[in-house]
């Protein structure tokens, strides 16, 4: 029976042009990472990029008097968007010539463990904030 590890690097990967895994990690965050191979890889960082753009646009919406508690960590989502955008493309591009990514799977992992504890925190000052309003 073979194990298949979920996260494992291929072996040798297709031969891409650094520049086209680039550009498709551009036009959305992951896609270089699929077109180098790494399909998991790439689908954990669009995944991770949707959430925390869509958090960001949540909490930096969302109005009443827990809005402005909820604005710090909504400008950090949004933050972390851009990093996970700008990494993305980075490591496209470092993967497709052979390097190793600067946001390794582990550590994306970790960043991903944390930002869900900070929505939680979050989740948790909103409704307790919500909890309190006199009427």
């Amino acid at each position: 029976m073979r194990r298949v590890r979920l996260f494992q690097q291929p072996e040798s990967g297709p031969h891409v042009d650094p520049r086209s895994a680039v550009v498709r990690s551009l036009l959305f965050p992951g896609l270089g990472q699929i077109h180098c191979g790494r399909t998991a890889d790439g689908v954990a960082r669009a995944v991770l990029y949707l959430w925390t753009a869509g958090t960001s646009a949540v909490m930096l919406m969302a109005h009443g008097g827990s809005g402005s508690a909820i604005m710090p960590v909504g400008v950090l989502f949004l933050l972390m968007s851009f990093v996970i955008y700008g990494t993305a493309a980075l490591d496209s591009y470092r993967q497709a010539a052979g390097e190793q990514p600067i946001l390794s799977p582990r550590y994306l992992l970790y960043g991903t463990v944390g930002l869900i504890m900070l929505s939680l925190v979050s989740l948790f000052v909103l409704v307790t904030r919500a909890a309190h309003i006199p009427r």
